[in-house]
């Protein structure tokens, strides 16, 4: 009833926040984080009225739900990034992104924060109800629940790049509603223990909870570690902090045209990143309109001493790695990207080496959080992050104007080995790697491999060799879209190199690699289901290549979990989620491809297209022309579309099993017979 009391006094009238900072919740101490800095830019989206609340103990690295001892999979789609933040829709079906009313960190509206307390009160008067933390967090979410169903606001909330605080579970402290305790079996972890050691002038280390949650060490709001010390030894930690200085060589190619408008900010961009040591490798791939004079002057002018910058120009008609591909100059289908990237390779000083492409802006602390995540993690070999993407040429700067989303790939190292066999998941402009592993162990770049994609090949070798590859939350680049691009230019091209690179990597991971004698039938139980996986709103043509698909899908799965060790449970409980997340988009799309089967008119204006065109979003809508579908949207189908997927692409697909399920089973029975036996068990229905 304290807690009643002092809410009773927030004011009502004047805006502000309240927050939440129960006895075992942890904020971390970092250099780069400060608690109440980032919540205070909470500010302009939670007094907006826009938003539900703020939660300081999530980011896009929570997929663990402790107290469940489940997958929560990743942050909901759609999500968005503003001001360093992720704004998200809450997901009912997932136990730590669908939780709004969190006593442990949650940040509120102090008017707000009062309604739902008197709704809780309201609540205990006519009930017998014992309240405790947990029972009053129960409470408020299903006031808050009422709240939202009753207004027009939306269920959205706002989470970090990283964790700002976690909650330490190491021993029960309550009798209803208990969270499952870390080091159950320790008795050292018993609560007269804890008490005897604070008791002994003992403090929580809040520096070392800030460099585990600044390098995306925890998958879960709840924590087991318990770091304790003296104070000095607080204080040593954090001056050390501020004394070391990491090191890393930045690999930043530059083709004929930058322009250097776009060059001089991505060379600001890096000359912004602070007590990091950087070898700055400039490859002058036949440049041609001043931009590397460009990135010369801005770090001539910068006031950042710790920059070497090294030009080096690239002939592209010599070897440029005599180790790498001998026979890659007599292929007319070299990959000249791939040779650049390795002659600049060549010439880098340091273990761990950032790319960049010069058309790029790096994030602020971009390099600091990559080589803290390396530091503090020396089994992962590439490590990239999320990408905030916008659009302009001509030296556009980002900014909220011109975004246009954000991609956070998946931050599981286990998860990012099964998804980068249907997708590159990890951006090549935004990727730091350790030499000894892409050189030494893997080659470098394919050069004898045709198509531009020499970064998704290169991943998949590294994967392929039992190397780790994971991605950080945070955003570490703000990636240009314009029409020049690789990507736009060699679209086709691109597209079914990568297919082919992904077949080659599924064929390894299933030991079917070169050497091994696979045969054409391998082939036939590869190829087809795996484009298909990798693209089913397009190639999912029939009901009957569902079966091939979750056929391999499930094999795919089998292969990773022979990988992951027995004892990490929580890998395996996430790739297990995401195969039948996958499974259910298969089943959405196949509901589409059911829906259209019949279809023969366009939806607009009534005739027969030469080439159906469908909705990119619902897979339902035909038309015949671009217009026509324009039209359409305008005159109400953008109120009815629904993303076929959920909304966040294949690896984030939110249907509803019990939904699909329906609508299976409404289908006429000799169409979907062959389906319902497949899903029935996939789905576990």
């Amino acid at each position: 009833m304290l807690l009643f009391s002092a809410i009773d006094t927030l004011p009502s009238a004047t805006p502000s926040l309240t927050t939440f900072l129960v006895d075992d919740l942890v904020v971390g101490t970092h250099p780069k984080v400060n608690f109440f800095h980032h919540i205070c830019k909470l500010c302009p989206l939670l007094l907006s009225e826009r938003y539900v609340a703020g939660h300081t103990t999530h980011a896009p690295s929570v997929t663990h739900s402790h107290t469940t001892s489940t997958s929560s999979g990743m942050i909901p789609s759609p999500h968005h990034f503003f001001n360093s933040c992720y704004l998200f829709e809450y997901d009912a079906q997932s136990s730590e992104w669908g939780y709004p009313f969190d006593l442990a960190g949650g940040v509120y509206r102090s008017n707000q924060l009062k309604v739902i307390v008197n709704g809780v009160k309201e609540k205990l008067s006519s009930t017998n109800i014992v309240l405790t933390p947990n029972s009053f967090e129960v409470m408020g979410n299903n006031v808050l629940a009422k709240l939202l169903r009753a207004s027009t606001q939306q269920g959205c909330g706002v989470a970090f790049q990283h964790p700002l605080a976690c909650v330490v579970t190491v021993n029960c402290v309550q009798e209803t509603y208990t969270t499952p305790v870390y080091g159950v079996d320790n008795d050292n972890y018993a609560i007269e223990a804890l008490d005897k050691l604070v008791e002994g002038g003992q403090v929580l280390l809040s520096d070392k909870y800030g460099d585990a949650l600044y390098c995306g060490a925890y998958d879960s709001v709840h924590v087991g570690d318990f770091w304790l010390g003296g104070v000095g030894e607080l204080e040593t930690n954090l001056e050390s902090e501020k004394k070391s200085i990491m090191a890393c060589s930045v690999l930043l190619p530059v083709g004929p045209t930058g322009p250097p408008s776009c060059a001089k900010l991505a060379a600001e961009s890096i000359c912004a990143q602070i007590d990091i040591k950087i070898e700055l490798v400039v490859v002058d791939d036949g440049n041609t309109d001043g931009s590397i004079m460009a990135i010369r002057n801005v770090v001539k002018n910068s006031n950042n001493r710790n920059i070497v910058l090294k030009v080096v120009v690239h002939n592209r008609n010599s070897n440029s790695n005599s180790n790498n591909n001998s026979n890659s100059n007599n292929n007319s289908n070299s990959n000249k990207l791939a040779a650049t990237l390795n002659f600049g390779l060549s010439h880098c000083g340091h273990e761990l080496i950032a790319r960049m492409d010069a058309d790029d802006l790096m994030a602020p602390n971009r390099l600091h959080n990559q080589l803290s995540h390396f530091r503090m993690f020396p089994a992962t070999s590439v490590c990239g992050m999320a990408v905030s993407i916008f659009s302009g040429d001509d030296g556009t700067a980002n900014s909220e104007s011109n975004y246009l989303k954000t991609q956070i790939q998946p931050t599981s190292a286990a998860l990012t080995m099964l998804a980068m066999y249907f997708s590159c998941v990890v951006s090549h402009s935004c990727v730091m790697y350790r030499r000894s592993v892409v050189v030494e162990e893997c080659g470098g770049y394919d050069e004898g491999k045709a198509g531009p994609c020499e970064d998704y090949r290169l991943w998949l070798k590294v994967i392929g060799k039992g190397f780790s590859v994971r991605n950080l939350g945070a955003v570490g680049l703000y990636y240009r879209k314009h029409g020049g691009q690789i990507s736009n230019v060699l679209r086709k091209s691109q597209a079914s190199s990568s297919d082919a690179a992904a077949v080659e990597g599924v064929k390894a991971l299933l030991g079917f690699g070169e050497g091994s004698g696979a045969s054409s039938f391998v082939d036939d139980c590869i190829i087809e289901p795996l484009l298909m996986l990798r693209s089913p709103e397009k190639l999912l043509s029939s009901f009957e290549g569902l079966e091939g698909g979750a056929n391999l899908l499930l094999q795919v799965e089998e292969g990773i979990l022979n990988r992951i060790k027995d004892d990490d449970e929580r890998e395996r409980q996430l790739v297990s989620f995401e195969v039948k997340e996958r499974m259910r988009q298969l089943c959405f799309v196949a509901q589409s491809v059911g829906k259209n089967k019949n279809k023969t008119n366009c939806d607009e204006c009534g005739q027969k297209p030469t080439t159906p065109k469908a909705c990119s979003k619902c897979k339902t809508a035909i038309y015949c022309t671009v217009d026509c579908q324009k039209k359409a949207w305008k005159k109400g189908h953008k109120f009815d579309c629904e993303p076929a997927d959920g909304g966040g692409g294949i690896s984030h697909a939110k249907l509803k099993t019990s939904i699909a399920w329906k609508e299976w089973t409404s289908r006429d029975k000799s169409e979907s017979a062959n389906a319902e036996r497949v899903f029935m068990g996939l789905l576990g229905l």
